[in-house]
């Protein structure tokens, strides 16, 4: 082979490697169900959170101590996704709820994610920056960030 050859496939290599880096950049990789914004990772802001969407505070929530946003979801495995944002310093996403149409799914998407529980019948992901907790309730599947400051991590 010619030396452009080996160079243009040298090209080809370096940008399909990049591309995957950057597809997995999120703070908890696949964790994450494909029905949720490629751009939404816990710990973003809900400022960030509502530039992204088009939201504001007025379409959510008021919960005392979080701001809580729900988003219905056009699938045939999932009904909606609930977003929970700190009321204090920077509002940081620490939960995110995803509902689900029935257990068969919640369970079939749990064990595709999670894989097995490692807690009892819990998640418990060590990542940096934040821990994960996850866990099932009814046809739902909870995920929790352990920021410092927030609900879960206290």
């Amino acid at each position: 082979m010619q030396p452009r050859i080996y160079t243009t496939l040298l090209s080809g290599l370096l940008i399909a490697i990049l591309m995957a880096s950057c597809a997995t950049s999120r703070t908890y990789g696949k964790s994450y169900p494909e029905q949720l914004h490629k751009k939404v990772d816990f710990n973003m802001s809900l400022a960030d959170f509502n530039n992204l969407k088009g939201t504001s505070t007025s379409d959510m929530k008021d919960d005392s101590f979080r701001w809580v946003y729900l988003e219905t979801v056009d699938d045939e495995n999932m009904t909606d996704i609930v977003y929970y944002f700190d009321k204090d310093g920077d509002q940081p996403l620490y939960e995110m709820i995803f509902i689900y149409k029935d257990t068969i799914a919640l369970n079939e998407a749990a064990d595709q994610l999670l894989g097995p529980p490692n807690d009892g019948k819990e998640w418990r992901i060590a990542k940096d920056p934040y821990a994960l907790t996850a866990w099932k309730y009814k046809t739902k599947l909870v995920m929790a960030a352990l920021i410092p400051e927030t609900e879960w991590a206290e």
